[in-house]
């Protein structure tokens, strides 16, 4: 078993950290998902098919170069259409998180799970920083707190914009663009449905949870796939949050949250740290449900944070 754990290693390890396709054509990606398929059955596990139906495409997020107008970013100014106003909360500003261009994405999403064009804005609030490690706020949000607009009209009609003046200057975050990648990835996590209803035998359980052990998966920002958590799964807190719901101990509610806990999407997952640091060192969820992602209803979204 320890040799096949420390060859698994190996190909995991490239796999999650390098990507199994980085820049390649999207007519490899097929290719490079069989070809993990097949690596993985070489490995002693004893229902190796359970373990390949974990494998799950992710969109991975890294700093790109590019500043042109309407290409996805983490801060900055939103590039808006005209006439769209920056959202606010109680006539507050929302900070700036993110905006994602669909087109970019559109030839990685092999799936067709997200829109294939348009511009996703990603605001919250949060209020003024009350010390050197930044914002006091909620892990579950009130609902009027975050906004995610959607605009899949003509791409001429958005224009940058400037930082409310009414907007704590130290939410004036640096723009930073994004490169996009596609890789196929297992999840980084046990902390998920898609895990824990599959049913692994004990050992391949232990083989998967010492492979976790010796890597942190955890690293980067993604659309799709898996978000690792900090806490417990993800899907779990948007559950709850899809629910407007902090009450843990409820059974009708715990039931109606391991029903919604399969039927969420990551629409953005990053970190705080290196970024919005102003505001804390939190990881940031951003999930929607199949059926108003597939309405395009991004109203429904729902926002949770995790920390230590």
């Amino acid at each position: 078993m320890k040799k096949s754990l420390h060859l698994l290693l190996i190909l995991i390890s490239s796999t999650m950290f390098f990507g199994c396709f980085g820049n390649k054509k999207p007519s490899n990606y097929e290719k490079e998902k069989q070809k993990l398929i097949t690596e993985l059955k070489q490995y002693e596990w004893e229902e190796p098919e359970k373990v390949i139906s974990l494998i799950e495409p992710n969109i991975y997020l890294s700093e790109g170069k590019s500043h042109k107008i309407g290409n996805s970013k983490f801060g900055g100014t939103p590039d808006l259409p005209v006439n769209t106003k920056w959202p606010n909360f109680k006539g507050e500003p929302m900070v700036f998180f993110a905006q994602i261009n669909l087109e970019q994405t559109s030839h990685l999403d092999k799936e067709n799970i997200l829109p294939k064009d348009g511009i996703l804005y990603f605001f919250t609030h949060f209020n003024k920083p009350e010390s050197e490690y930044g914002s006091n706020y909620q892990f579950q949000m009130e609902k009027e707190k975050y906004q995610v607009l959607y605009y899949n009209g003509n791409l001429s009609s958005i224009k940058k914009t400037e930082f409310p003046k009414d907007l704590p200057t130290e939410f004036n975050f640096k723009e930073v663009p994004i490169d996009m990648d596609l890789e196929f990835r297992l999840p980084a996590t046990t902390y998920t449905w898609k895990y824990q209803n599959l049913g692994l035998s004990e050992k391949d359980n232990e083989l998967y949870e010492e492979i976790l052990e010796q890597f942190e998966f955890c690293e980067g920002e993604t659309t799709l796939g898996t978000p690792c958590p900090i806490q417990d799964a993800v899907e779990v807190d948007w559950a709850y949050s899809y629910l407007q719901s902090r009450d843990y101990k409820d059974e009708n509610i715990k039931k109606q949250v391991q029903e919604l806990r399969p039927d969420f999407i990551n629409l953005l997952s990053f970190g705080m740290w290196g970024k919005f640091e102003a505001i804390g060192i939190s990881g940031c969820y951003f999930g929607i449900r199949k059926i108003d992602l597939k309405t395009k209803d991004f109203s429904k979204v729902v926002f949770i944070i995790q920390d230590t």
